[in-house]
């Protein structure tokens, strides 16, 4: 009965959610509804999320200012923050209330680029800012004319293997990549290496 009152509901307010299942299935009488809510089937219907972004968080372009937050986030996951300066114009942070939340960065060179740095404070985590950081970052790296991207990880492989990377074969990894000072010596040789094509 409690499932009836919330298709009710939905229907009052006219949800999306339940247009689409209902023009799906041709729901046309309450005796339809009754045999959807006993089957369970309502219980699996989209609901909204609701947002765990911080309120007033922003994501721009790192500033000379914020160097020592950057390296105080990445030291404390034990990445590497003495090499960073060099490539500071094409990091994003998260802020808020001038607080260094979050911070990715980029390397780029002609048609390829490797995504590095990416950090969260622990206590902002699971709020979205690390999807958001990549997201901003790849469309960064497509201004700039790239078209894969690569990365190295030692703990985040699930996290951006539902993002779009896919692991690749360190043997197989371009020139000026093995070169990269990431690829030799800053990130550990158990580091798996990962490729994304951006479209």
């Amino acid at each position: 009965m409690t499932a009836i009152k919330y298709f009710r509901f939905c229907r009052t307010a006219q949800c999306s959610a339940r247009r689409t299942v209902c023009s799906r299935e041709r729901l046309q009488d309450w005796s339809t509804v009754i045999l959807w809510a006993r089957s369970g089937a309502l219980k699996s219907w989209p609901r909204k999320r609701k947002s765990k972004m911080r309120t007033g968080l922003s994501f721009e372009a790192a500033q000379e200012q914020d160097i020592p937050a950057i390296a105080q986030l990445l030291r404390s996951y034990s990445l590497p923050a003495e090499d960073f300066g060099p490539h500071l114009k094409h990091f994003i942070v998260a802020r808020s209330n001038d607080e260094v939340l979050g911070c990715i960065g980029l390397e780029a060179q002609q048609t390829m680029g490797l995504l590095r740095s990416l950090a969260v404070k622990r206590e902002f985590q699971k709020r979205g800012i690390a999807r958001e950081l990549c997201f901003r970052l790849e469309q960064k790296a497509d201004s700039l004319g790239v078209r894969k991207l690569f990365l190295l990880t030692t703990t985040a492989e699930r996290f951006f293997a539902n993002r779009g990377f896919q692991v690749w074969n360190r043997k197989d990894a371009p020139e000026w990549i093995r070169n990269n000072d990431q690829f030799t010596s800053l990130c550990p040789s158990s580091a798996v290496l990962m490729r994304k094509i951006l479209p």
